[in-house]
């Protein structure tokens, strides 16, 4: 075997190599290519499970239901990675009810009363609920929070809770005080007696998640609405519209009206389509409105569907009172969160906006229980998009640019078939 043929067998040995790595490194970037949107995931400092929260921004042109995948890039491969997708409290009701102490109680007769609660935890939580022993009362309430039982903060100013009954099978009660997520050690309730006779408070507690979120579990959905009277109805309507499919966590009204109200029964409607496929409005949720409250309604419920939707329909019942004068609603969505295992030093991305793409199906769905609760928090890097090389599409030129060849040919052709037809005419008949 001579030099020349050993050295050419080696170059074509290299030359096969560099071919294979670059075609191994444009199948890796191609199943990137197929989308049309990715951010960059960072910091991933250790190999470990983290969390990601998606924004909106995100969803909105990951596609409707949103469908996105994380890649690990790198020089050979491009690995897809499994993924949790969940809220940011780690599930949907991942709740608990926390009974709380009282330690302190008093009152000044005829006027308010006042209880005191230590809450020994560290846990967050946005309501409580108060259990009194009489079956009707009605009372606005003041809750306040400290860290020291000293110093004293105003968590909700006016609040109202009542127990009554309409009738043998109609009875309204509201014990439970919504308010902002908080982690106060102790709070402190003011009950208004002046117009009505002191209850006596049984117990006391507390609905707490498990744990302490680094960024906000709601995101505010934006949206238009309108408003209409239905006086025939005696209802308020309100319509709103979103950009897009939302699943829709809660409602939060701010009422301003002349004068106090009791309570107004609402109705929460989603729109779906009947057996002749025509649009029509089905109940989802039955709620109500109480007059200085922090009308806050929670619509995340175990033993209901979600509710994903494009627009909502609410109808307020005024009975014979004169409508709300002024209503302002705010309509929260859960903050999307994924959980998924990253390694140090890879780089990995979130893509997202394919057409005609399925939502995965990854194995970590059925180990829930083995993702750690106290988990980092991972960031997405600002949007970018794919640029897609589009082949260009060949005109064909037609033959004749311009129509007025066309139109010289057809005349040239009819003035042929004129000489043609008279030189016909005037040869003499045969036979004559």
């Amino acid at each position: 075997m001579t030099v020349k043929r050993i050295m050419k067998q080696n170059l074509n040995k290299v030359t096969a190599c560099i071919f294979t790595l670059l075609l191994v490194s444009f199948g890796a970037r191609a199943q990137l290519k197929s989308y049309s949107y990715y951010n960059s995931i960072f910091p991933v400092d250790t190999t470990a499970y983290y969390k990601l929260p998606v924004p909106n921004s995100v969803l909105f042109h990951a596609g409707k239901p949103p469908v996105m995948r994380v890649y690990e890039l790198s020089g050979k491969d491009t690995l897809e990675v499994p993924y949790l997708r969940g809220t940011d409290s780690y599930g949907k009701y991942d709740q608990y009810v926390y009974p709380i102490k009282t330690i302190n109680q008093s009152f000044i007769s005829h006027k308010t009363s006042y209880y005191t609660f230590v809450c020994d935890t560290d846990l967050v939580y946005s309501s409580l609920n108060l259990t009194f022993r009489e079956s009707e009362y009605d009372k606005d309430v003041v809750l306040e929070g400290s860290d020291d039982n000293k110093i004293w903060k105003t968590i909700a100013e006016y609040d109202k809770l009542f127990s009554f009954n309409r009738s043998a099978s109609d009875r309204y009660t509201r014990s439970r005080i919504y308010f902002p997520p908080q982690n106060y050690r102790y709070l402190r309730v003011s009950i208004d007696d002046s117009h009505s006779a002191r209850v006596n408070l049984q117990e006391a507690s507390l609905l707490c998640t498990y744990e302490v979120p680094d960024d906000p579990t709601e995101e505010i959905i934006p949206m238009t609405m309108k408003r209409y009277e239905d006086k025939q109805a005696k209802k308020t309507v309100l319509m709103c519209r979103f950009s897009r499919r939302y699943n829709v966590t809660a409602l939060k009204f701010d009422i301003k009206h002349d004068a106090p109200f009791f309570r107004r029964d609402i109705h929460v409607y989603q729109s779906g389509l009947n057996i002749q496929k025509k649009k029509e409005w089905y109940i989802y949720r039955d709620e109500y409105l109480v007059s200085n409250a922090y009308n806050y309604i929670p619509l995340a419920d175990p033993y209901l569907n979600e509710l994903n939707v494009e627009e909502l329909k609410i109808e307020i019942d005024n009975l014979d009172d004169q409508p709300l004068k002024d209503i302002g609603l705010i309509v929260y969505t859960n903050t999307e969160m994924l959980r998924l295992k990253l390694e140090k030093g890879k780089e990995y991305v979130l893509a997202y906006g394919k057409d005609k793409d399925h939502e995965p199906q990854y194995d970590i769905e059925h180990f829930r229980h083995t993702l750690p609760r106290k988990i980092s928090t991972a960031k997405l890097g600002d949007m970018h998009v794919i640029e897609h090389q589009v082949t260009p599409v060949e005109k064909n030129e037609p033959f004749f640019k311009s129509n007025a060849w066309i139109w010289g040919l057809m005349i040239a052709s009819i003035i042929l078939i004129g000489g043609f037809a008279v030189s016909l005419l005037k040869q003499p008949g045969k036979g004559k």
